[in-house]
Order: C-alpha cells, then structure tokens, then sequence
C-alpha cells in the first residue's frame, strides 16, 4: 500500500510544473491571476436567485457538462432547468469562498475551489439558516465553462436537515 502511494506521488508533477496557484480568492482575484470567466462565476453566484437563473449563460457554455452527488448534466439548457429546481425553494444561497488552486494554458484552465455555501432553504433544517462545505472542479475555456463538478457532503447538505432521517443521522454520526 505505501509502495502504491510513493509510486504514485511521484508520477505527480510539481505545482510549478503546472503554474498552480494558492493564495487567497480575493486577492487572486485582484491580481487577475484567475481566469475572468472564473471571476465572473464567482461574482454570479454570489447573486444568483430563482429570479436570475437565465444568467448562467454568461459563464456556461452550451454543451456544459455539470456534476454533483446526485446530478450529472449535460447541455446549458438542462443546467438552467436544475437550477430552477434548486433554487424554487431557497429563500437565500451565498458562497464565501477560501482558496483557490488554478492551472491554466493557451488552450484552457482548470480550477478548484474550495467553498463554504450559506443556505436558508424552505423544505430543510426547519426553514433555518445553515451551511455546507464543498469543492469545485472547473474546466473552462477562454470564453466559458464547460465541466463543473461539486463535491460535498450531501448527507449534510440534505439528509440530517430532514425531521425523522436527521435526528437518526446525527445519533449514528455520535455513535461512530
């Protein structure tokens, strides 16, 4: 098993082999380090409502491939009607974010970014405020996103949230 992991760390080729960056999202963010369409994400999500959700189209292409614990979508079209659904009963979704790691090339970047989501949604954790956090995979070209993964805990994000299922969640988290 440590052969395994040595063998493979070594396959793994430096940060600075790849132009990865590590520093805080705002400042990154003012030093335009980070690819304008990553910037012009992050500054959607931040207002992002049932109300606004044709805006997407500003940062995703049409053949977007979108992934997460329980979705996988293919087509910006699919992407909006998701987020129709996700965002029909959320009284508010606001993301801080806390580092970001970016590769990028003449032909495209890919970053990941480490999150924390605030949420108040009105079908879980009895309409009260709480929050989730994640990490997102992201591929774009020069001009917009074509894969974005999330990954998250959905057991916290929605099962512990739930009456009856959350409180047997939560004791069985206490008892492992």
């Amino acid at each position: 098993m440590e052969t395994d992991i040595h063998n493979k760390a070594s396959q793994i080729k430096s940060a600075e082999q790849y132009h990865v960056t590590d520093i805080d999202p705002i400042e990154m963010a003012s030093q335009s380090k980070l690819p304008d369409v990553i910037k012009q994400m992050m500054e959607l999500y931040q207002s992002l409502n049932y109300n606004n959700i044709e805006s997407i189209k500003q940062v995703y292409r049409d053949d977007v491939e979108f992934i997460d614990p329980v979705h996988r979508i293919v087509g910006l079209k699919q992407l909006r009607h998701y987020f129709r659904g996700q965002y029909q009963n959320a009284q508010s979704i606001s993301f801080e974010y806390h580092q970001i790691w970016c590769n990028q090339n003449s032909q495209h970047s890919e970053t990941l970014i480490r999150w924390t989501m605030k949420l108040t949604h009105s079908r879980l954790n009895a309409a009260k405020p709480y929050q989730i956090d994640g990490i997102s995979q992201i591929k774009a070209d020069a001009e917009k996103i074509f894969f974005q993964q999330d990954y998250f805990d959905l057991g916290e994000l929605v099962y512990q949230r739930l009456p009856v299922i959350g409180s047997i969640i939560r004791w069985i988290k206490q008892k492992i």
